[in-house]
């Protein structure tokens, strides 16, 4: 089949083409004005210095206290970024907030952190729909963490909160930002499958092609359709 028989074929059924893609983006456009738009969300960034006192030099001690201690923080810091995420840690940060007045659930708070270790620095992430209670958070987080420490660590560390929380929006996911294209395409898609389907279950003769074709006989002559508006395909 040529390009203009293809062109033909689509021509004849532009209104499913055109139609199937359009019911397809009103129907999402309606849900979604129903179910409303997306709660913007907000991620406050902590970063937590992590750091362990050297042993007093003493004579004969065997090894370098300052060496030991950098040891000891990396490996302090690698359990501290486990339990900055833990549900014990998420119910001392709203212990904080309710000193504060802010009423905010531990488990609420413990689903929404996650953290990230690099050398002695832990970085806490907090996803939360408020931004002003997103950087409270993320600031009792801090508070707690430098108290906590001594608390649940046998070997004694220090804490250091690096600067104030960071508080930015978060873009939608990408699946979302390309779900209400991706739903149009595949209805053209759909559109354009129907329309071939469609004319392959028809019969009917459209040209002197077609007939001549089917017969194998020429055609002796052809009678003028019926001409038809413009606005009609």
């Amino acid at each position: 089949m040529e390009l203009k028989a293809y062109w033909a074929v689509v021509r004849r059924h532009l209104w499913i083409v055109i139609g199937l893609p359009l019911i397809v983006l009103v129907i999402s456009l309606g849900l979604e004005a129903l179910s409303g738009p997306a709660p913007q969300l907000y991620r406050a960034t902590t970063k937590l210095l992590i750091d362990v006192q050297p042993l007093p030099a003493e004579p004969g001690l065997g090894f370098d206290p300052r060496e030991s201690a950098a040891e000891a923080a990396e490996f302090l810091v690698d359990d501290f970024s486990q339990f900055v995420t833990s549900d014990a840690f998420a119910a001392l940060v709203s212990g904080r907030l309710a000193e504060q007045g802010a009423d905010v659930p531990a488990g609420a708070i413990s689903a929404s952190e996650s953290s990230e270790t690099r050398h002695r620095i832990v970085t806490l992430w907090l996803t939360w729909p408020d931004a002003e209670q997103a950087g409270a958070i993320a600031q009792a987080a801090g508070d707690v963490a430098q108290t906590a420490i001594d608390r649940y660590f046998a070997r004694s560390g220090v804490v250091s909160v690096i600067g104030e929380p960071h508080v930015v929006p978060i873009a939608p996911p990408l699946r979302e930002q390309l779900d209400l294209p991706l739903r149009v395409i595949l209805g053209v898609l759909a559109g354009l499958g129907l329309a071939f389907f469609f004319d392959y279950v028809d019969d009917s003769v459209r040209s002197a092609e077609e007939a001549e074709a089917l017969l194998e006989a020429p055609v002796m002559g052809e009678i003028p359709a019926k001409r038809r508006p413009p606005w009609r395909l």
